[in-house]
């Protein structure tokens, strides 16, 4: 989505390559989350610990849509700033990329690429920090773990 959105002329075709990438990785990694987080936990506790896991994902989510959207707005006006070199004021401009960030077309034709600069901004935080993510579950895990887990027998349900 990043590389879409820096395109000489960014739309939805240039960004929807990466958001079909994006959405994939989310499809084939949220099952296997879940199913390991309640696994990890005698039978008796599976609620709970789906409730931590479910609570964990809303608050990461709030977080980084708060940092995301700081960053469209950042990255809109110095989009803004940059094509009006001095013709406004410092909080004319702010004023203007949350505007043009709420879907306004306020700034005219310099609120498209000035959009795709802020967006670009939010998705390269999106790469940058799920790299970083997977570098500390890498750490934190170590590539052992998963090798231990293949080798060990699946725990099996007790019903009753």
């Amino acid at each position: 989505m990043y590389r879409g959105s820096g395109a000489e002329h960014p739309g939805w075709a240039t960004v929807l390559p990466g958001a079909l990438l994006a959405g994939a990785g989310l499809g084939l990694v949220n099952t296997p989350v879940t199913n390991t987080t309640t696994a990890s936990v005698p039978g008796d506790r599976s609620g709970m610990a789906s409730g931590i896991d479910m609570s964990a994902r809303l608050v990461s989510l709030a977080v980084n849509i708060a940092v995301m959207g700081l960053l469209l707005v950042t990255g809109i006006a110095d989009g803004l700033r940059a094509q009006l070199s001095g013709r406004l004021a410092e909080p004319a401009i702010r004023a203007l990329a949350q505007r043009v960030a709420n879907g306004e077309d306020a700034a005219g034709g310099l609120a498209g690429p000035a959009l795709a600069r802020g967006f670009g901004l939010a998705t390269l935080y999106g790469g940058v920090a799920a790299c970083l993510i997977a570098a500390a579950s890498l750490v934190t895990f170590g590539a052992g773990a998963s090798a231990a887990a293949r080798t060990t027998p699946a725990r099996r349900c007790r019903s009753g």
